[in-house]
Parts: C-alpha cells; sequence; structure tokens
C-alpha cells in the first residue's frame, strides 16, 4: 500500500466515523424502532482502531523541517 492510499484511507475511514456518529444520534432521536441501525458503536470503533494504526505509521514517515 503506497503512502499516497493511507492517506486517502485514514480520510474514508473519519468521514465514515463521521457519519457513524450521525447516526448514532439518529438511533439515540429514534430509539429501538424500525430505524434503529445496531453495531454503530462496534463499526465506530473498528474504523477508529484501523484509522489510529495507518495515522501512526503515515506518522512516522513524515519529515520535520530540520530533515529536508
Amino acid at each position: 500500500m503506497t503512502l499516497k492510499d493511507k492517506q486517502e484511507l485514514v480520510w474514508l475511514l473519519n468521514l465514515y466515523q463521521a457519519d457513524l456518529l450521525e447516526q448514532n444520534q439518529k438511533n439515540i432521536e429514534t430509539g429501538r424502532t424500525e430505524h434503529f441501525v445496531p453495531g454503530v458503536k462496534a463499526q465506530y470503533e473498528h474504523a477508529r482502531i484501523i484509522s489510529t494504526k495507518i495515522s501512526v505509521e503515515l506518522g512516522k514517515n513524515m519529515k520535520s523541517w530540520w530533515e529536508l
């Protein structure tokens, strides 16, 4: 996976997490009705873990201004 691919994946995972936060809010507002979407918290945590892992890898590849 290239550096560019990892950057895009982190970006997409962060967007996905934002969508899941919105879905969670809808779940809270509607309660356990036919519109309730189960597993939102688990999906959010999985996306968070993967995003964090890849972000750490990206951070290790970043250069400081004095290294340029």
